[in-house]
C-alpha cells in the first residue's frame, strides 16, 4: 500500500539479479502530496503494489505537488 515518499530516490538490488528504484519527482517540504503514481511508465491505478511487481524490477515514479490530488 503507498503512502507518501520520504526519500527522493532509493534503489533496491533484488536477490534474483534485478534492481527496483524508487523515485519521487518534485518532493519538498511544499511537494508533499502524491499527484501521481507510475511503474516502468505505466500509470498505477489504486494505491497498491504486489511482490512480484516488485521482483519484476524497474522504477517507481511519484509525481509529487503542493495539494492533494482531487
Amino acid at each position: 500500500v503507498f503512502g507518501a515518499p520520504q526519500i527522493a530516490k532509493t534503489r533496491l538490488n533484488l536477490g534474483n539479479g534485478k534492481r527496483f528504484t524508487v523515485t519521487a519527482n518534485n518532493l519538498s517540504e511544499a511537494n508533499k502530496y502524491v499527484q501521481a503514481v507510475t511503474l516502468n511508465g505505466n500509470p498505477i491505478e489504486g494505491f497498491t503494489l504486489t511482490h512480484d511487481q516488485i521482483l519484476q524490477g524497474g522504477e517507481l515514479v511519484f509525481e509529487m505537488g503542493p495539494a492533494p490530488k482531487r
